[in-house]
């Protein structure tokens, strides 16, 4: 799912490539990558926040919004979850 957001947000500009640097750091073949987990959805939640803030991303802020929305949710998730907490520590 946050595939989705990384592609379509892709196309605003080279000052967003911080989305295709975030999907790389989920990628790893080989070695364990759930580390990287919520210290990127967190940079990546914040560079989201100060580009809708922008008036030049204004077409935009729907968009981001809703992929805030969606990166929130997943954080959210890790409350209810000890694999992130056990990952950070490995």
């Amino acid at each position: 799912m946050l595939f989705i957001f990384y592609c379509s947000l892709s196309v605003l500009s080279s000052s967003l490539q911080f989305a295709d640097t975030t999907q790389h750091a989920f990628l790893a073949a080989s070695c364990p990558t759930l580390h990287n987990a919520l210290p990127v959805i967190e940079k990546l939640y914040v560079k989201w926040e100060k580009a809708s803030t922008k008036l030049q991303y204004t077409p935009f802020k729907d968009a981001l919004e809703a992929a805030m929305n969606k990166l929130n949710e997943y954080y959210e998730r890790t409350s209810v979850s000890d694999a992130h907490i056990i990952c950070m520590g490995a």
